[in-house]
């Protein structure tokens, strides 16, 4: 399993892909940018199914 500070960069490394800010990414999640900023910054431990939501939102493999 990967560790958190891990997901917290890919979580980063997605969002600035896509030249997103906090609140445009949490936007399309469908949550706040805090929250989004609690886990790029390793405050919050992303869910599976936040994982998954980002996986299909942005079609980026579920392996990433």
């Amino acid at each position: 399993m990967m560790d958190p500070a891990q997901f917290a960069e890919r979580v980063r490394m997605a969002r600035l892909k896509f030249g997103l800010s906090q609140g445009q990414f949490a936007a399309a999640l469908s949550c706040s940018a805090a929250h989004i900023s609690g886990i790029e910054t390793k405050r919050n431990k992303p869910s599976l199914s936040f994982l998954m939501r980002v996986s299909e939102t942005f079609h980026i493999s579920y392996e990433w």
